[in-house]
């Protein structure tokens, strides 16, 4: 991190999650906090937002963000209970094997683990360890770095505290199925929902070596999404269940 990052994490970000945690809470955002959040909008889009009438959709994910509380968005915020939430919808088929669950690293069965696993913490962003092979791990690393995680607030303790959706889960651990190639993780999808119904995606392509994206409307055909990462572009014909969403 360098020195204007850890300035910006000091004397910005810090008193955002402050005020977040001790003022905000579970209400929805005050001007107060709308009007701290804002200055990062401005550096990341641009653009001075209005999150009480937002027009654009950046702005929108904002405004979703400092106002929504509904219990269904620490719902699907948690990677648990996405799950159950996923098999009620009637889409069980979809969900990627779950090998272990639980809430102490201490018990994970790492003997009767498969040779390639995931690891999740599932109350956070980022919380992923991706094993390919499981005899080159270690495995008290993995157990002190889970506890960390644990131990850890997502929305109290990154960027601004303004990712409510992550604050009132309960930490637990998954481990589910690699569903990668051998040392290549799969195809990432970001789907964008207008009135419910999928218009436009990202896939991500290489996330933990040279990650880029490629953005494309419901008929994979190329568009412009704006990201802070490398842009490919190529013919994609997409997964075949993309034509249902």
């Amino acid at each position: 991190m360098g020195f204007r990052s850890r300035l910006n994490t000091l004397f910005y970000e810090k008193p955002c999650r402050i005020y977040s945690q001790f003022i905000i809470g579970d209400k929805p955002a005050d001007s107060i906090y709308r009007f701290m959040c804002s200055f990062q909008f401005l550096r990341i889009h641009h653009f001075w937002p209005n999150f009480k009438r937002p027009k654009r959709f950046s702005e929108m994910v904002w405004s979703r963000m400092l106002h929504e509380r509904t219990p269904l968005l620490t719902i699907i915020s948690d990677k648990l209970a996405t799950r159950d939430y996923v098999a009620l919808k009637g889409y069980s088929d979809y969900l990627i094997p779950l090998v272990w669950k639980g809430g102490d690293p201490e018990n994970i069965p790492f003997n009767d683990l498969p040779e390639r696993f995931v690891i999740k913490a599932t109350h956070g962003c980022s919380y992923n360890i991706i094993v390919t092979d499981k005899n080159t791990i270690n495995k008290t690393d993995i157990i002190l770095q889970l506890k960390k995680w644990l131990n850890e607030n997502y929305c109290y303790q990154y960027i601004m505290g303004i990712e409510w959706g992550y604050k009132n889960i309960q930490p637990s651990i998954i481990i589910e199925k690699y569903i990668g190639t051998c040392l290549e993780p799969p195809a990432d999808y970001k789907f964008y929902c207008f009135k419910q119904k999928v218009e436009f995606c990202s896939i991500h392509f290489d996330r933990f070596t040279e990650h880029k994206t490629l953005s494309v409307d419901r008929n994979f055909k190329p568009h412009e999404l704006h990201y802070h990462l490398k842009t490919t572009q190529f013919n994609y014909r997409g997964p075949k269940i993309m034509i249902s969403l």
